[in-house]
């Protein structure tokens, strides 16, 4: 990766590159420049999200999921009356 760095002379070629990274390489670069480091909670939800503690509720949300549409969440109680 340092060599591909190198290679970039302009802020603006950076953010270029910037824009072609996954969302996990985004963060890790966020962490790098920061220097923020993994806390007990962010190694805990990694580690479930790896053996799959999330996949129900992943599943769960799906029905209700439309891409580009809204998601609809039922009223509060306290507005439902009003």
């Amino acid at each position: 990766m340092s060599s591909y760095l190198a290679s970039m002379k302009t802020v603006r070629e950076i953010k270029e590159a910037i824009e072609h990274l996954t969302l996990e390489q985004r963060a890790e670069l966020i962490a790098e420049l920061c220097g923020w480091s993994d806390d007990d909670w962010d190694r805990q939800m990694k580690t479930d999200a790896e053996v799959g503690k999330f996949s129900a509720l992943n599943q769960s949300t799906l029905p209700g999921f439309t891409c580009g549409g809204e998601w609809t969440w039922p009223a509060p109680a306290s507005s439902a009356s009003q």
